[in-house]
């Protein structure tokens, strides 16, 4: 596919199935992420909403994160995004790592207490209960996890 010097899934079924074919998938696409980009600018207005304890509405909230999100992409291309995304990725594991020491030191026998509770409850298996609705719980989850997760 590298070599092809294709640029998104559209060209090559394109390639592979002609023009209409890349037409239909593009919209497709695109439908896909008017759904999450609506979900991602919807929990900005609502995190600057939150920050602010109401002082900005989550409307205009989400205008200021869709500005925001604009001009960096703008100005500083993909290289803007990839290291906004690694600021987030950072922070959010730091937070989660800081959470988990905070709760953990509330319980008395600490993470180990936790990870016990969790196995008596059969929470840390990976693969599902060797029935039916197990099965088709488990499968459901990871068609949702590879169509519905995050788009492309």
């Amino acid at each position: 596919l590298y070599r092809l010097k294709l640029l998104t899934i559209g060209d090559y079924y394109r390639i592979r199935y002609g023009r209409d074919i890349e037409i239909m998938t593009s919209i497709v696409i695109i439908l896909s992420y008017l759904g999450w980009v609506a979900a991602q600018l919807a929990a900005l207005g609502l995190v600057f909403n939150v920050i602010t304890h109401g002082l900005v509405d989550i409307t205009t909230g989400i205008f200021i994160g869709a500005l925001i999100v604009l001009v960096y992409t703008i100005f500083g291309g993909m290289w803007s995004i990839a290291v906004t995304d690694l600021m987030q990725m950072t922070f959010i594991a730091a937070g989660l790592i800081y959470i988990t020491w905070l709760v953990t030191g509330q319980i008395d026998g600490g993470a180990a207490t936790v990870i016990a509770h969790a196995s008596a409850a059969n929470k840390l298996n990976f693969l599902p209960e060797s029935n039916l609705t197990g099965w088709l719980s488990f499968f459901g989850a990871l068609i949702t996890l590879g169509f519905g997760s995050i788009p492309q």
